[in-house]
């Protein structure tokens, strides 16, 4: 698998190394923009016609119905292009400085002044993202800061994304804000908005700016939420079994699937005690640093393994690192979290 960070790729970590362990850390707090600005994430990426040769003649043939969006890369021989992708003719460009101008009013609007905690690109600039922090709350003594994520691709396979998102002191585990019924857990939602890169894109931005106003009802509902799972006392018999429950549910390869080879049974069996084994390691150390037993703390140890303990593939440490950063920002990993999060409601708080 290749590497998520390239050569020409950016990564910007504020005063340490962050929990995914990557990039350049600075020792200053600045906005968005100005950290885009300064720490060359704000290249712009340009719509280029694209071509092919015609069979017969050898001619050069535009194909209208499409763009290549590029960057430009400074290298010693000169400036060369980079293709991120290859879009529609109506795909509306973002450019990464925009986002974050974005990115620090909307924030600034939720939090008043915030500082960009972690920024970056992955795949020679396809996706970038910023993620600043805000304040931060307490449950029980676990402190929890609160963040606004913001991701776009370049590469036509994901729309512009923005998503509270609140990271644990404890072990860096993301939690992802949530609206809906506690008592109908069906109805959770991950809280946030997406604009499709087509149409008027300014339009849509101020469309998602006054939707985003409501970031603060939705992080006051995952406040409650926490706080309710946090009171919420239970006995290691819920917490394997909602593990179990979450193993079963998360794609994960099990040992009871019918008709499998005593071998790939066995094999699975073994990652399943394996993941109990760290799930439980974090359920316990976690129950004993805070006073009891608590389904907040199960839901915590899951994320916990899912986002740290869960081996990431990749051919060596770096690559592991860089994909586990990207899951647990955009893909499986998060989706698995924000699944748990809906499946601790229904279990713990909807009786």
């Amino acid at each position: 698998m290749s590497h998520e960070i390239t050569a020409t790729d950016q990564v910007v970590l504020n005063r340490k190394s962050a929990w995914h362990g990557l990039g350049t850390v600075i020792d200053e707090d600045l906005s968005c923009e100005a950290t885009a600005r300064k720490y060359g994430l704000a290249e712009p990426v340009e719509g280029m016609p694209v071509y092919i040769r015609h069979p017969d003649t050898g001619e050069l043939v535009e194909i209208e119905s499409h763009q290549a969006n590029v960057r430009m890369i400074n290298t010693p021989e000169g400036d060369i292009p980079a293709v991120l992708g290859v879009v529609g003719s109506s795909y509306q460009i973002c450019q990464n400085i925009d986002l974050a101008k974005f990115m620090d009013a909307l924030a600034n609007e939720s939090h008043g002044d915030v500082v960009t905690e972690t920024c970056g690109t992955l795949q020679g600039g396809k996706r970038v993202w910023f993620l600043a922090r805000g304040g931060s709350y307490d449950i029980g003594g676990d402190k929890t800061w609160q963040y606004l994520l913001g991701s776009n691709s370049h590469g036509g396979d994901a729309s512009i994304r923005f998503d509270p998102t609140d990271i644990r002191v404890v072990c860096a585990n993301t939690w992802q804000a949530v609206t809906g019924s506690f008592r109908e857990p069906e109805n959770l939602r991950r809280a946030g908005f997406s604009v499709r890169h087509s149409g008027n894109l300014e339009v849509k931005l101020d469309e998602c700016r006054k939707a985003l106003r409501n970031f603060d009802a939705a992080r006051r509902s995952s406040r409650e939420l926490a706080e309710r799972l946090a009171d919420t006392k239970i006995d290691r018999r819920s917490a394997v079994a909602f593990f179990s429950s979450q193993y079963a549910v998360s794609g994960f390869a099990l040992p009871t699937e019918e008709n499998l080879p005593q071998p790939i049974r066995d094999k699975r069996q073994r990652a399943m005690d394996k993941a109990y084994g760290q799930f439980m390691a974090r359920y316990d150390r976690e129950s004993a640093k805070f006073g009891g037993e608590t389904a907040w703390l199960a839901l915590n140890a899951w994320t916990g393994y899912v986002q740290h303990d869960k081996a990431s593939a990749g051919a060596d440490d770096t690559v592991r690192a860089e994909n586990r950063i990207r899951s647990n920002l955009f893909g499986v990993n998060r989706d698995r979290s924000t699944d748990a999060t809906v499946n601790a409601v229904a279990q713990f708080l909807s009786a």
